[in-house]
């Protein structure tokens, strides 16, 4: 329900976006993006038109932490069903003239399958993936999806911007800023608030509550919680972050 009322929302912004020549949404376009003639919609892959959840699934089962070789693996399978709403949204934004892009973190060596599992699903993919900026398909594209909402920037006026992770709309949000003193979730909660009049309208993001960027904030709170691999310290780095944040707000 909640991927359909977010795809519903979109549907409604993009006619709003498609009437305003002024309207832009991606921080990284400016200057004279009004004359250009070609319009897009950049959309994230992963819990946003892609369902992961049998993946998830595996690892309750398993009893197991995540792992970059399975999630490989899983990738490779091409098996990922997709969310409610997507494809409606992407179908009628293609029949009104709009470009679509698929911003992705998934490592350029698995576009193909991931080509393969969009179509499959029903989303307008190029045969060729020219329109699937997936991470390394060029050197400078790493985690952070800046380079890639600029490449598309050049060409094309962004509509809209549609992810479940801080990444997928605003730079600054994988890395905090080490001449801040905020603690990292301070850092990104400001990020998110220097934008509160994109979100809704040309920012539409859908609620993942079970990975993102968000964990690198949660959990550095010393070095052993940096990349938490055992189950019980990565619990013990979440109670720790808890009782931080609340000795934070009692100062307050």
């Amino acid at each position: 329900m909640m991927a359909s009322q977010s795809f519903y929302l979109a549907s409604l912004m993009l006619e709003r976006a498609l009437a305003n020549p002024n309207w832009t949404a991606a921080t990284e376009q400016r200057g004279s993006y009004q004359d250009l003639e070609k319009v897009a919609v950049i959309l994230d892959v992963d819990e946003t038109i892609l369902d992961n959840g049998p993946f998830q699934e595996k690892l309750i089962v398993e009893d197991t932490q995540y792992d970059s070789d399975e999630w490989d693996d899983w990738v490779g399978l091409g098996r990922a069903p997709r969310l409610s709403g997507a494809v409606s949204f992407v179908r009628r934004a293609e029949k009104l003239g709009v470009s679509i892009f698929y911003v992705t973190n998934r490592e350029h060596k698995r576009w193909k399958e991931t080509n393969e599992n969009l179509r499959m699903k029903g989303f307008p993919v190029s045969e060729d993936g020219a329109n699937l900026l997936s991470k390394y398909k060029q050197p400078d594209w790493d985690s952070d999806k800046t380079p890639r909402r600029e490449f598309v920037a050049r060409t094309h006026r962004i509509l809209l911007l549609i992810g479940d992770d801080l990444n997928d709309f605003v730079s600054g949000s994988r890395t905090p800023d080490p001449s801040d003193p905020d603690p990292a979730y301070l850092q990104r909660r400001k990020v998110a608030e220097m934008h509160r009049n994109m979100w809704g309208t040309k920012w539409i993001v859908l609620p993942n509550p079970t990975y993102g960027s968000w964990e690198r904030a949660l959990y550095k709170v010393g070095a052993e919680c940096r990349n938490p691999a055992d189950d019980e310290v990565r619990k013990a780095c979440r109670k720790e972050k808890l009782r931080q944040k609340y000795l934070h707000l009692e100062g307050h």
